[in-house]
């Protein structure tokens, strides 16, 4: 254990004893009206020696983002990443699908690892696992090194998907906006109307729908793509 996470978990933790390892989880993709929300959960033993882990928001190019996910993937124990598609969120809400995949995806680990405490960065514990084995922190990202390296995996891999996703909508652009709604993306919702990898569940995203009344799919012609709803 690095000594920062050391006097971090310290606060927060009654009987550190019980652990024998770390599963640190971050999100990614909440704030987007495009695209999955997704997750990485990264396991650390509760001791190691610090490689150097950095939270995604340190790395300032693609390249270097790439390298960290890279070193991260190559220096934890084990990483898993899960997505939840836009029409589950849409579905579900954003709340719920991340809580799914969050709990698909530690129970996962729990079957190998079950004396790991589950770090989760922010302020919301995760519906199913027992509260004694979680720490919801703030900022986790900068703190604790498990949650640091989930960051920029889960950040690189959605990254990943909105570029393959750009290239079935190249008038998207989501190979920089990412799906989040940079003023050029929403220009472009309100011209073209949403996709089906839009997030309905979000007011001007559903303002276009009804605007144009059609959404375009993925993978047909463009005379076919414009889907009549309602």
């Amino acid at each position: 254990m690095t000594k920062r996470q050391e006097v971090v978990l310290a606060k927060h933790v009654e009987d550190p004893t019980r652990f024998t390892h770390v599963i640190g989880l971050d999100e990614v993709g909440w704030g987007a009206i495009a695209g999955p929300i997704g997750i990485a959960a990264v396991v650390l033993p509760w001791e190691f020696e610090n490689p150097g882990f950095k939270d995604s928001k340190r790395f300032t190019t693609d390249k270097s983002r790439l390298r960290g996910s890279d070193f991260a993937k190559a220096n934890v124990l084990t990483h898993e990443i899960m997505f939840s598609a836009a029409p589950d969120v849409h579905k579900y809400g954003p709340s719920r699908a991340l809580n799914y995949i969050q709990r698909k995806t530690v129970y996962s680990l729990l079957k190998k690892y079950p004396k790991a405490l589950i770090v989760i960065d922010g302020n919301k514990t995760i519906a199913g696992p027992a509260k004694k084995s979680q720490l919801a922190l703030p900022k986790a990202d900068a703190l604790v090194p498990a949650v640091s390296a989930a960051s920029i995996i889960a950040k690189v891999a959605r990254d990943a998907f909105m570029v393959t996703l750009g290239e079935a909508f190249p008038e998207w652009d989501f190979h920089k906006n990412k799906g989040y709604p940079t003023p050029e993306h929403l220009s472009k919702l309100r011209e073209f109307g949403p996709t089906e990898h839009h997030r309905l569940n979000i007011a001007l995203v559903q303002h276009a729908l009804e605007e144009k009344g059609w959404y375009e799919y993925e993978g047909i012609g463009e005379d076919q793509a414009r889907t009549a709803c309602g």
